[in-house]
């Protein structure tokens, strides 16, 4: 049987209940207050974002996680076993992250 992993970047909100329950390794943007800057499930969950936006009064900017971010991700699932890897990312149209995810900075042959 195929052993499929899902990875999905952190603009998917899950919760870490589900992330864990269906072993879904989620890749961090970066979220961007001023000269602050926290990654997304790392530094930051979505509770904390909320209160910073209520408190600055503003949306923060974000940066897309880098090509070596889900390089990493990949090869983690590769090493773990997985036959296919199905990457769910935010759109394209609003995003660099899908565009990252498709073009890791090291050439992925396991």
């Amino acid at each position: 049987m195929t052993k499929i992993a899902i990875i999905t970047d952190s603009d998917a909100s899950l919760p870490d209940w589900v992330a864990q329950k269906f072993n879904i390794d989620i890749v961090s943007i970066l979220i961007n207050f001023g000269e602050e800057s926290y990654t997304a499930c790392v530094d930051i969950d979505d509770a904390e974002l909320f209160r910073l936006i209520d408190k600055y009064n503003k949306l923060p900017t974000t940066a897309a996680p880098s090509p070596n971010d889900f390089y990493l991700a990949f090869q983690k699932a590769f090493e773990a076993g997985a036959d296919e890897i199905v990457c769910i990312c935010v759109s394209s149209q609003i995003s660099a992250t899908y565009q990252r995810s498709r073009s890791p900075s090291r050439a992925i042959s396991w």
